[in-house]
């Protein structure tokens, strides 16, 4: 059971120091290249710019902790083979290159159907 609740706690902890170290250089990165919701609208909360791309960071924290986990062996399921993890981060992939296109271009609903 303790050797349970480690790897839960550092698969956790890994995820935690990935997630927020990731958002901070996604959200510079963000800044840099102008990805940014404006408030030019009286709808929106917010008083000066926000930075977009939060996506792009939450799914490269969850691929390290996937890395994390898969490579400690602690992934006991004979079902989970690389190759699936391979297929689930390459579609997860391709969504969050979609929202980043969309994040940065504003695609209509049409063109943000071409992704998913």
């Amino acid at each position: 059971m303790q050797d349970l609740v480690f790897q839960f706690s550092s698969t956790f902890l890994v995820a935690c120091v990935a997630s927020a170290l990731l958002t901070a250089l996604i959200r510079r990165v963000a800044l840099r290249l102008k990805v940014v919701d404006v408030p030019d609208q009286p709808r929106k909360i917010h008083d000066k710019p926000m930075p977009l791309m939060g996506g792009a960071a939450l799914f490269c924290a969850i691929a390290v902790a996937i890395f994390f986990v898969y490579s400690a062996g602690w992934c006991a399921d004979s079902r989970v083979s690389p190759r699936l993890i391979w297929a689930l981060l390459a579609s997860g992939a391709v969504l969050v290159i979609t929202g980043t296109i969309d994040d940065r271009y504003r695609l209509s609903w049409w063109q943000q159907l071409i992704g998913p």
